[in-house]
């Protein structure tokens, strides 16, 4: 499923800039100092309650329709430090995997995480083909291999399906028991690569 995130940051950037600019006219102690500061605050809460409830809303929709969810581990803190910075620190990417967990475990489903050093962007859905490392600034590209054109985001996603239910298929096919909430896929799984089903 693909999930259309909202800039809830940049909807409210605007009204943000204008409290914070009130704030600064104001007086050191005063009780319009005071209320410009809620103002500030109030706009902050506002942000953060419109996200909180967007996550709930799609994590619950997601739990109910799946019951086995695949994820790749990312290195937030490096995300970070990028220029893509400030849309990955809106989506509130952590929040999102935590909330996500916590429902699994309730709805009896299954969160396979796989590893960040898996290949899913650079990695042709259809063929299989390793290509280049794909910068982030590149949403497109086309396989050397095969001639498809892949959007970068759609084609990750496929290849974290693909090799998420190829494990759940061996662990299941091993008779293995599993708990509900986050399992983690090995490394040594992900990292053999995945064979493509046209299937699939």
């Amino acid at each position: 499923t693909r999930v259309e995130r909202t800039h809830f940051t940049k909807k409210s950037e605007r009204k943000l800039a204008r409290a914070n600019k009130a704030l600064h006219r104001k007086i050191n102690g005063s009780k319009n100092r005071e209320k410009a500061k809620l103002r500030v605050a109030k706009v902050h809460a506002y942000t953060a309650n419109c996200r909180k409830h967007f996550l709930h809303n799609e994590t619950a929709k997601i739990v109910r329709s799946y019951r086995v969810v695949g994820l790749e581990t990312l290195n937030l803190k490096a995300l970070a430090k990028t220029k893509l910075a400030k849309g990955f620190s809106d989506v509130s990417l952590g929040e999102f995997k935590r909330q996500l967990i916590y429902k699994a475990k309730q709805a009896g489903s299954y969160i396979l995480e796989v590893s960040q050093w898996f290949p899913s962007t650079k990695m042709c859905s259809t063929c299989g083909l390793n290509s280049k490392k794909q910068p982030l600034g590149i949403r497109e590209w086309n396989c050397s291999g095969c001639n498809t054109i892949h959007d970068r985001d759609l084609n990750a996603a496929m290849n974290l399906e693909k090799v998420a239910r190829e494990y759940w298929e061996t662990v299941n096919a091993c008779g293995e028991t599993v708990r509900p909430g986050l399992v983690t896929i090995p490394a040594s799984f992900s990292e053999a690569g995945i064979k493509i089903d046209e299937s699939l």
